[in-house]
């Protein structure tokens, strides 16, 4: 994981100024200006050209299935920077959720997880869509000098300039801030925000010539001409964006490999979208992972209620969430990244146990994530460490017969040692929270489940009612 040195790069800054007889002193002043106009993606930029990061990342997707949505913590569409981490994370997803598939196939490019015929994760190698260069390049001139607080509109007024994105708009934005965020990690823009920081936290005016020199000082370099080539000759893999299109059949999704290209896609598919004509697009979120948020929609479709409109979102361009797993679980899978996909799914089906029953999985879980599972009825109950040396409980509920977890119920969960288990006439409360919050409600219990569910836990058991 990427850790900027702010404290590092102030230093060299004050250093470059005073060689000037720009006298800053490398304290809170200069520190706190520098973080305000200068960000962890533009750190991590300056490393990749300097060397001193690694900046190729074998990019995969995880795609959840309809089925899952809302019921983990993967989002719809996922990046990780290799196979091993994107099969490490689907592994400890279904190990967490204890929803385990009853197949793994390969279907087309992609690795598919299916729980009764029905996808639940879909993993593959990122793969890049076509688009116009010259657009692209267009679009990139369109970020200098933008940042990421307070200039959307302007943003949005150069972009109108890009074939099929005239009708481009945004939401009213809260007024410029005295913070110089580019809004896009570029390299042209770091003279720009180095001079606009001096300028309007220290009321220092420098040249163009003078701030290429500080800013390729203060990352590093002996000059700006050494830097900037560097800079050419990056092979950078930056965070791929993404192109979401719900209504088409099957949904389309596209991949780009930054938000420039991302853009001159878009303006490809808006000229040959149905009903285009009708469509709203906006730039309707904040930037965020050094990208911007556009949607697209026909107002016909909206749903109103009564303090908002909902829109139905027809294309939606985003930088999808990057997630990972522990380096542990990424490195017991790293034999993925060098075999074909049919055999990491013939493994795959061995490891996750796909022909055993639950009792048989959820041993395989509690051996690869430390856990410890109790079953008693219809209740699975889970103690696992979620850090800080605290055990938490979890309580599932298990459809009829005990075969596997329900997944149309969300587990309940609490800190065990903020819970008390409350026996009463018509059944048994599990509270947390002190006995604050109600977590789970247990019927058909016995004195000797209740004995084995304190065993199992920790946690005292004690008669009394439960507040209203």
């Amino acid at each position: 994981m990427f850790h900027p040195n702010y404290t590092g790069a102030v230093a060299l800054l004050s250093k470059s100024l005073a060689s000037r007889d720009i006298l800053i002193p490398p304290g809170k002043p200069l520190y706190d200006a520098f973080l305000n106009y200068f960000e962890d993606n533009d750190m991590f930029l300056a490393a990749s050209i300097m060397g001193t990061v690694d900046t190729k990342r074998d990019w995969h997707y995880i795609e959840i299935g309809a089925s899952r949505e809302n019921k983990g913590s993967l989002e719809f569409i996922n990046l990780t920077d290799s196979f091993a981490s994107a099969i490490a994370t689907v592994v400890d997803e279904i190990d967490s959720t204890h929803i385990y598939p009853d197949a793994i196939r390969v279907v087309g490019n992609s690795l598919q997880f299916h729980k009764n015929d029905e996808l639940m994760y879909k993993v593959g190698k990122v793969e890049f869509a076509s688009f116009d260069q010259s657009l692209s390049e267009r679009c990139r001139a369109h970020f200098k000098g933008i940042r990421s607080y307070g200039d959307k509109s302007r943003l949005v007024n150069r972009l109108q300039s890009i074939p099929n994105l005239e009708k481009l708009s945004c939401e009213e934005e809260r007024p410029r801030e005295d913070r110089g965020h580019s809004m896009v990690a570029m390299v042209e823009n770091f003279p720009i925000f180095m001079r606009s920081m001096l300028a309007t936290r220290f009321n220092i005016e420098i040249k163009q010539s003078v701030a290429l020199e500080i800013v390729a000082e203060t990352f590093g370099a002996k000059s700006w001409n050494v830097f900037k080539a560097a800079a050419d000759k990056l092979s950078f893999d930056s965070k791929p964006v993404f192109i979401y299109m719900p209504n088409t059949q099957p949904s389309a999704q596209l991949f780009y490999k930054n938000i420039f290209d991302g853009l001159a896609g878009l303006s490809k598919i808006v000229a040959g979208y149905p009903g285009r004509d009708n469509l709203v697009i906006e730039l309707s979120g904040a930037a965020t992972a050094d990208t911007v948020y556009v949607n697209a929609y026909n107002p016909a479709f909206d749903k109103k209620f009564d303090f908002y409109t909902q829109h139905q979102s027809e294309l939606e361009l985003f930088a999808p969430v990057e997630v990972s797993s522990d380096e542990e679980s990424t490195e017991y899978f790293a034999w993925v990244n060098d075999v074909a996909y049919g055999e990491v799914a013939s493994k795959l089906n061995d490891i996750l146990l796909v022909s055993s029953p639950l009792n048989s999985r959820l041993a395989a879980t509690s051996v690869r994530k430390n856990h410890r599972v109790l079953s008693i009825g219809k209740y699975l109950f889970t103690v696992f460490d979620a850090g800080q040396g605290r055990d938490y409980l979890k309580v599932e509920l298990l459809v009829a017969g005990g075969g596997e977890v329900n997944a149309m119920v969300k587990p309940a969960v609490t800190a065990i040692y903020k819970a008390e288990i409350v026996v009463q006439s018509d059944g048994v409360m599990i509270l947390g929270d002190y006995g604050h919050d109600k977590i789970a409600a247990l019927n058909d219990f016995t004195d000797l489940d209740i004995k084995r569910l304190t065993d199992f836990t920790g946690i005292k058991a004690a008669r009394g009612t439960v507040f209203q």
